[in-house]
């Protein structure tokens, strides 16, 4: 039996179909192609998305045990939508909330969750963005499809504003981009000064693992709006223990048997 290993789902789905040598894949996502050879599938284990999140109380810098957030939420982190920095007037995310810890909704979903919390302040950072895994994945096809089977979270997606007024970066509306689901996280907006909006976050290709690592170590994967004398943007600083800190990741669960 021959297999392979270091790519996504996708890709062993297509390797195995051509037959170019896997006589295994692994996958959480069925092929809806015609089939090209036989096959049947096997279960192994189930598994879930889960939400990592590293954040300190603002006031007591003490961790915060309990979040609640829901699919719009989780849309609006995966697309951009907060402004992040306090001088941002781009046109694609304009009036929304500075990020999520500023966003009403998450407000109101975490008043009985959290009554207590002082939550962090956004500062002029994007300290909240969200540290996700690079390249193509059937993690992020399922976390995507839960988002857009919300129907909230959905016509969200298709250009209306919450109840609040946030609304959808608008380089995620159709027919730019074509929705949810996807297979690879991907930042699209590269608007504003010194283009920064490119820089809010960048998918992490070392795998699930070095994703969690970035979030126990907490080393956030944005960089700077600025340019340095080198005319880069360098590495957003790691955030200290108990300073406030906020690192939300996205990775996959342990499997439950």
């Amino acid at each position: 039996m021959q297999y392979s290993v270091g790519n996504g789902e996708p890709q062993a789905r297509a390797s195995f179909l051509r037959r170019s040598g896997a006589d295994v894949a692994l996958t959480s996502v069925p092929d809806t192609e015609p089939p090209t050879r036989p096959y049947a599938y096997a279960p192994l284990a189930n598994s879930a998305v889960s939400v990592v999140f590293v954040i300190d109380d603002g006031a007591t810098h003490r961790q915060v045990r309990r979040v609640r957030l829901n699919q719009r939420l989780l849309a609006k982190m995966l697309t951009q939508t907060y402004r992040q920095y306090n001088a941002d007037d781009t046109d694609t995310v304009r009036g929304n909330p500075l990020c999520v810890f500023d966003d009403e909704e998450f407000r109101k979903l975490n008043a009985e969750v959290a009554p207590d919390v002082t939550w962090p302040g956004c500062g002029n950072v994007a300290n909240s963005a969200p540290i996700v895994v690079g390249g193509t994945t059937d993690l992020v096809h399922r976390l995507t499809e839960w988002i857009a089977a919300d129907p909230d979270a959905a016509q969200f997606l298709h250009g209306a504003a919450d109840p609040w007024g946030t609304h959808v970066n608008t380089e995620f509306l159709p027919p730019g981009f074509a929705g949810y689901p996807v297979d690879s996280f991907q930042p699209l907006d590269y608007s504003g000064q010194n283009n920064h909006k490119q820089y809010e976050w960048n998918p992490v290709l070392g795998g699930l693992g070095q994703v969690l690592r970035m979030v126990l170590e907490n080393r956030l994967s944005c960089q700077l709006p600025y340019v340095d004398d080198t005319g880069q943007h360098p590495k957003c600083f790691t955030m200290p223990p108990a300073a406030g800190r906020c690192s939300p990741s996205w990775t996959a669960a342990t499997p439950r048997r």
